[in-house]
């Protein structure tokens, strides 16, 4: 013989197991979201202690808003930084278990990522490594930058300390394809004809502009100048 159960039970049954489908459908498509080429890297570890002048970071140790392209994909409103010391893209994210979580994202995927008013591009060298550069462009004239900084040991009396630059800057430019590091202003020059340098000698000694120093507005101000140059 069956056992019949009254209606009421069933529908107390029903309303007591819905707050726990709600919630594993809201994890399974948290999971969905959480997309493996993204939310994908190690656990960061690097913390220097509090005797550290300084940071590793790009700008501040706060997270900022980011976006990350994936294969024409497109991540917005995500939490990034950029640890400049050791190259490495930081995501600080809510795992599926509450926890808050900061990640050292593999570049394997990653075309770009747009940080602190930046563009950045992935690229990979001879050795097949991944690495990351700012990218300035107009036109066929592109500037590549490279962010770093240095932890310098500091010695006064009997006080050793160790304290992280600022940010420094590697500068690449390229024109019609052709990549060329140019260290300074003169370097730089040689890259135009005769009277092309001697019209960006002028404008760049005017607007006070020194290469691998300058501010992303004078690099795309001299973009600018350098596409109005022509034939000069």
């Amino acid at each position: 013989m069956k056992r019949k159960f009254p209606k009421y039970f069933i529908v107390l049954f029903l309303l007591s197991i819905l707050p726990l489908i709600s919630e594993a459908q809201s994890k399974y498509t948290l999971l969905v979201d959480l997309d493996d080429r993204l939310y994908n890297g190690k656990v960061y570890s690097y913390y220097p202690s509090g005797s550290v002048i300084g940071n590793q970071f790009l700008v501040e140790t706060e997270f900022g808003q980011g976006v990350v392209w994936i294969s024409g994909d497109v991540y917005r409103n995500i939490l990034l930084n950029l640890d400049v010391l050791n190259q490495q893209l930081l995501l600080s994210f809510t795992s599926l278990q509450g926890a808050n979580k900061i990640i050292s994202v593999s570049l394997a995927y990653i075309d770009s990522f747009y940080f602190e008013n930046k563009l950045f591009v992935i690229e990979r060298n001879d050795n097949d490594e991944a690495e990351i550069y700012q990218k300035i462009m107009i036109e066929n004239n592109l500037f590549y930058i490279r962010w770093y900084k240095n932890l310098n040991l500091r010695t006064s009396f009997s006080v050793i300390q160790y304290e992280f630059s600022k940010s420094l800057q590697k500068v690449y430019f390229e024109k019609s394809g052709n990549r060329v590091e140019v260290k300074t202003n003169r370097k730089f020059r040689k890259l135009f004809s005769k009277n092309q340098s001697v019209l960006l000698r002028k404008y760049m000694r005017s607007n006070k502009m020194k290469i691998a120093k300058m501010s992303d507005v004078q690099y795309n101000k001299l973009l600018i100048f350098i596409k109005n140059l022509g034939g000069a």
